[in-house]
């Protein structure tokens, strides 16, 4: 009897052990939004009866059109056709713009999404809410996005370009004539002045502006910005940029990155990128 209560005993402790065992093996999930949204974008891309499928990170790709030529290497210029919207068919924003392809993004899923097109090719995207804002809501081209958003993003890539083309191209495409300096500066005038001319050590009171070639706003400029021209206070191109124009001129300024912020960046502008800042110089002393 002794015996038998031990087995007893001793099955329990056993059927114990394995039951703590399974639960320990029991596989956690380490991107359960991700997961969460797959499943959201499963059921979107059926009712719609898009044809595609998924990316190894998880965005859904239609192959509408295929391109030519090769995929886009990192600093190759894109001019892209797109539209952005939710879920819920609220629209975002649409129209044409130059990317640097791995340099600025309007979200990751954007980037990862131009790298998959070929030149003249077509595709349909749905991004998880990991590669768009994640957690993050607040607006974004004037539209409220709500945390854990999905994006639909529809791309047409009209031109590949190498970075030295990136410049002209934009302006090809945008049909503006600019002149060139012997720096690399491209600058052209919006609005002439009548004022004097800024000069080397002239302190000037500028009002701007500062984008990328796709008009995303790194710097609002939401001040007057007061420097010495000429003393290496500001970035090369726009000192050399603000030295050609005279006090009331409206201007905008291309800046290669080797006159900008170079290969290494700052805070929010990353190696590479190419500035576009859009000036008036209000006053010269």
């Amino acid at each position: 009897m002794q015996l038998s209560k031990a087995y007893i005993l001793l099955f329990l402790l056993v059927v114990l052990f394995q039951n703590c065992k399974k639960e320990e093996q029991k596989p956690v999930d380490p991107h359960p939004q991700l997961t969460a949204d797959k499943k959201i974008i499963a059921n979107y891309v059926a009712t719609n009866q898009f044809q595609g499928s998924f990316t190894a990170e998880g965005i859904f790709y239609s192959n509408l059109k295929e391109g030519t030529g090769s995929a886009p290497v990192v600093r190759n210029g894109m001019y892209v056709k797109y539209a952005e919207k939710l879920l819920n068919g609220t629209f975002i924003d649409s129209g044409k713009a130059m990317y640097q392809y791995g340099v600025e993004e309007n979200f990751p899923g954007f980037n990862m999404s131009l790298g998959v097109l070929k030149k003249e090719g077509i595709g349909r995207f749905i991004i998880p809410s990991d590669y768009v804002f994640g957690s993050a809501s607040g607006n974004y081209k004037k539209v409220f996005i709500p945390a854990y958003a999905i994006i639909q993003l529809d791309l047409e890539v009209i031109d590949i370009m190498n970075e030295d083309s990136i410049i002209p191209k934009y302006l090809k495409y945008n049909n503006l004539t600019a002149t060139k300096t012997t720096s690399g500066l491209y600058y052209y005038i919006t609005q002439a002045g009548t004022g004097v001319q800024v000069e080397n050590l002239s302190t000037v009171t500028v009002n701007y502006q500062g984008t990328f070639l796709n008009d995303v706003i790194f710097d609002p400029g939401t001040q007057p910005f007061i420097f010495k021209a000429g003393t290496g206070a500001v970035i090369s191109g726009f000192d050399e940029g603000i030295r050609l124009l005279k006090q009331g001129d409206k201007a905008v300024l291309l800046i290669p990155y080797n006159l900008g912020y170079g290969a290494s960046g700052i805070q929010q502008i990353p190696g590479y990128a190419i500035l576009k800042f859009t000036v008036e110089v209000a006053n010269v002393n």
